[in-house]
């Protein structure tokens, strides 16, 4: 595909207001659809569908999983 990722800089950055986690992070403007490629089945932490909550679950089961 020639050209520029069209996902290239679509992002926002987002107050994130919770104890042990960064104070920001970074957001999508647009889905990229990765949950739907088989087998994955949950979306990614920058995922603009996902709920402020369900980032913040998502992000603190990802470091849990990491340390």
């Amino acid at each position: 595909m020639p050209g520029r990722n069209p996902l290239y800089n679509l992002v926002r950055t987002e107050q994130l207001n919770e104890p042990g986690l960064p104070a920001t992070t970074i957001v999508r403007l647009t889905c990229c659809l990765y949950a739907l490629i088989p087998p994955c089945d949950e979306k990614c932490t920058n995922c603009p569908l996902l709920k402020p909550q369900e980032r913040i679950a998502q992000i603190k089961k990802y470091m849990a999983e990491t340390d």
